[in-house]
């Protein structure tokens, strides 16, 4: 539906899949974010009409940006 939003739920790892927590997870070009908790799980709503692309970042590792399409459960 129109302005519907979409729950985005995952996890961020590093190389050796240690989970990260404090990473931002925000909807690029939007004031839409939160942080990864303690054992590097996330949930964001993203509105239907912005960008389908949300930006994964921490002091100290490269930013990560990734698109969605259909995905509900992102692993980092």
């Amino acid at each position: 539906l129109w302005g519907q939003a979409k729950t985005i739920t995952g996890e961020v790892n590093d190389n050796t899949g240690t989970p990260i927590p404090g990473v931002n997870v925000i909807v690029k070009n939007s004031s839409i974010g939160t942080v990864t908790d303690f054992d590097g799980k996330f949930s964001i709503d993203v509105p239907a009409d912005a960008a389908q692309i949300l930006v994964f970042s921490m002091i100290g590792y490269a930013n990560k940006e990734v698109s969605i399409t259909n995905e509900t459960t992102l692993n980092i």
